[in-house]
């Protein structure tokens, strides 16, 4: 989480910033609060919530057609597309959304299809820390750097 001013000469301070879910089409959600800077303890505070699109820096999932991640690409898959197929919107991968990118259409069908009698996408995955932990990691630092320069 960090924590300072928000910046600008309106008095606001950001109190808090995190790293939310992940939604099914990758996208993460930031969660934040911000009070209006005055001292007052019955000071409106406002909770931000933003929507972070990774870059293509940071790589994301596979498509597959592995859908129910089995580590097979079988009939059980093709029926979680058909089940999922009248999804618009916020679809996951075990609703058939193989491309990852919040529908299921045709194109997951196609990926499906591509991969079907194959093992799943699952078993050439490598293991990827999670971005909590990172957050995590840098939190454990600056609680470190605030403890060092309170014992000087």
């Amino acid at each position: 989480m960090w924590t300072g001013p928000a910046g600008g000469g309106n008095g606001q301070n950001l109190e808090g910033l995190t790293l939310g879910p992940r939604l099914p089409n990758g996208d993460f959600i930031l969660l934040g609060v911000v009070d209006d800077g005055t001292s007052d303890p019955l000071s409106s505070n406002t909770v931000v919530s933003l929507i972070a699109t990774p870059s293509t820096a940071i790589p994301l999932d596979p498509e597959t057609g592995d859908f129910n991640q089995d580590e097979d690409v079988d009939g059980a898959d093709f029926l979680a597309w058909q089940r999922g197929s009248s999804l618009a919107t916020l679809a996951g991968l075990s609703d058939g959304d193989g491309n990852r990118n919040g529908t299921v259409t045709g194109a997951d069908l196609t990926i499906w299809e591509n991969q079907y009698g194959t093992a799943g996408s699952r078993s050439t995955l490598q293991t990827v820390p999670e971005p909590t932990a990172l957050a995590l990691l840098l939190v454990a630092a600056v609680a470190f750097a605030s403890a060092r320069r309170g014992e000087k």
